[in-house]
């Protein structure tokens, strides 16, 4: 059970089909809007944003499972070559497939990893101007935003150690990287979900925005 896991990207699966999920979200709540809305360019951003989400998650996939394909044979040596190494040596083997595929799907998970996180960031970080937000939602989006461009960073810096650097294979992800990429996501889920409750409702947002609100930014009587 465990190799079959691995043999299609293991945890890297999982997460593609929740991005498909939530790219079919996305695409659902652009068709029910009308296109003269407000909401209907955010909408659209997230959309974007979720399809390079989906992209990175399937390369990120396509580049685990073609990973454990190399481990399981003589092609595990190409794991400690770098970039052009691999490329050249494996034409020589039965892997040449498999290793273009794994060096294909990190260079796309980590290009489109990079944009998404990057975007994600530019959004937090805009909303946290918003006035409409109180100071703790502004904190929140802050920290997330931070969150997002700490990953996009490390997308960015696995792909210039494997396209610059000549890093091998198998240490791409190896150090700080992965550490980073780890809490990173864990602050951003535990912050998306304070979010999710701290939302205010439209009247909600009325009253905060209101005369006798808390908001700095007012609307007269």
């Amino acid at each position: 059970m465990v190799h079959s896991a691995k043999s299609v990207g293991g945890l890297n699966a999982g997460i593609a089909l929740l991005n498909l999920f939530n790219l079919q979200v996305a695409l659902d709540t652009l068709r029910s809007l009308p296109e003269e809305s407000k909401e209907y360019r955010k909408a659209w951003e997230d959309l974007g944003v979720s399809f390079l989400w989906t992209l990175s998650a399937i390369g990120a996939t396509a580049e685990s499972a073609a990973k454990y394909v190399l481990t399981q044979g003589e092609g595990r040596t190409l794991l400690l070559s770098n970039l052009s190494s691999a490329i050249r040596d494996s034409h020589n083997t039965s892997n040449s497939l498999v290793t273009k595929r794994l060096i294909s799907g990190c260079i796309l998970g980590t290009v489109t990893g990079s944009l998404a996180s990057g975007m994600d960031a530019y959004r937090d970080f805009s909303a946290s101007f918003d006035p409409s937000n109180s100071l703790l939602m502004q904190t929140l989006l802050l920290i997330r935003g931070a969150a997002f461009a700490s990953q996009s960073f490390s997308y960015s810096w696995i792909l210039y150690r494997l396209t610059v650097l000549g890093t091998p294979i198998s240490l791409l992800h190896a150090g700080f990287v992965s550490t980073i990429i780890f809490w990173s996501s864990l602050v951003i889920l535990v912050i998306f979900v304070l979010i999710y409750w701290l939302t205010k409702t439209p009247i909600e947002k009325w009253i905060f925005n209101g005369y006798w609100g808390s908001s700095h930014y007012k609307r007269a009587i």
